[in-house]
């Protein structure tokens, strides 16, 4: 009996490891100093329109053997030992507490989606976002997972430059998902609503101007 308590401690241990270890590049903290950094400062809302999957998105960086592979971008961060997400930036809920599955249809709700506000250091140099990929699940904990839809053929690069000391917003990145068959990403401007939550989360850098640089808008289908 102890022998199998100390095996699933092990095993708790180690899913909460590897866990850790695969949330991409994180965000700043929420008091960072940009005027102590020669870094810099990137941006993007990665949203999505349900709760019962989660978006990967690959960003290279450029090096003198090209662009290489950098850091995965999440929509959605894994919590704790227990399967599960957090909260995110972005409600799920209509104000009022109304279930996203009675509100699936109502196009002019701006919290119709759910996601992170991706606000991340970046050495200055020239970057890329490559490819996608998403985890469809059964339900919002994960326990249930279905499968990884990611295209064959990948989508244009959405190349971004970024400049040392600097605050730069390259958009919103929405992933519209119907099923594994049906997803439609696109880039788009949230500068207002993005740079207005930025402001609030970090208020060590809300003095700091915010360069709109949009690499790309429109949608970001494999290429043909």
């Amino acid at each position: 009996m102890i022998d199998n308590y100390i095996k699933i401690f092990f095993i708790t241990v180690l899913m909460f490891f590897l866990t850790a270890c695969n949330q991409g590049i994180q965000n700043i903290k929420e008091d960072y100093d940009l005027n102590e950094s020669e870094k810099s400062i990137v941006i993007l809302s990665l949203t999505q329109n349900n709760n019962t999957s989660a978006v990967k998105v690959l960003m290279n960086k450029e090096t003198s053997k090209g662009y290489v592979k950098y850091e995965n971008l999440h929509s959605r961060i894994k919590t704790g030992l227990m399967p599960g997400y957090d909260k995110g930036d972005f409600p799920w809920y209509k104000p009022g507490g109304t279930p996203w599955q009675t509100r699936q249809k109502d196009k002019d709700d701006v919290n119709g989606f759910m996601g992170r506000l991706i606000v991340i250091e970046l050495d200055p140099g020239n970057y890329s976002l490559k490819h996608w990929r998403i985890q469809l699940n059964r339900d919002q904990y994960e326990i249930n997972t279905r499968y990884a839809v990611f295209p064959i053929k990948y989508p244009k690069e959405v190349k971004f430059n970024v400049k040392g000391g600097r605050v730069h917003y390259i958009g919103n990145l929405n992933f519209d998902i119907v099923n594994s068959a049906k997803i439609t990403p696109k880039f788009s401007d949230a500068y207002d609503r993005d740079i207005t939550l930025f402001r609030k989360k970090y208020p060590e850098l809300a003095s700091k101007p915010v360069i709109k640089e949009m690499p790309y808008t429109g949608y970001w289908y494999p290429q043909r």
